[in-house]
C-alpha cells in the first residue's frame, strides 16, 4: 500500500525469516535465518535494536521455548471456532513458567494476553 506509516515502517526494519527452505530473500532488510537458527537467534538478543517477534510458527515457537529463548509471549485468542488447526504447545512441549503482565479484551472479543518468563515451573495445585 502507498503511504500506509504501517507498511512503510515494516519495509524499513530488519526483517528475519528463519526457513529451510528459502535459498534467497528479495524483500528488502530481510535476513534469512537458515544456518543454525538458534544460535544466530542468541546473536541477535545480544545486541541493542528493536523485539524479535514471531508471527505464526509453531515450530520455531516450540525450539525458541526448549532453547529458554521466549521472554515474553503475545497470545491472542479470538472467539472463533475454523476447525483443526496446529497446537502452539501440543506434544513434546518443554513446561515453562510464565505469568500474566497485561491483558486487554476487544471490543470484538479479542483477548491479548501478555505472558513473561517466571522462573521455574511450579509444583503444586492450581488452588490460590
Amino acid at each position: 500500500m502507498k503511504d500506509d506509516p504501517t507498511a512503510d515502517l515494516f519495509n524499513r526494519i530488519n526483517k528475519y525469516v528463519a526457513t529451510n527452505s528459502l535459498p534467497n530473500a528479495t524483500w528488502e532488510n530481510t535476513v534469512l535465518l537458515n544456518q543454525d537458527t538458534i544460535e544466530q537467534i542468541k546473536s541477535l538478543k545480544l545486541t541493542n535494536g528493536i523485539d524479535l517477534q514471531v508471527h505464526g510458527s509453531g515450530n520455531l515457537i516450540q525450539s525458541l521455548l526448549r532453547h529458554g529463548l521466549i521472554d515474553q509471549m503475545n497470545i491472542w485468542i479470538y472467539p472463533l471456532v475454523i476447525g483443526k488447526g496446529k497446537r502452539i504447545f501440543g506434544d513434546g512441549t518443554v513446561p515453562a513458567n510464565f505469568k500474566l503482565v497485561k491483558n486487554l479484551v476487544s471490543t470484538t472479543g479479542v483477548i491479548i494476553a501478555s505472558y513473561e518468563q517466571n522462573g521455574k515451573v511450579p509444583i503444586g495445585s492450581f488452588a490460590s
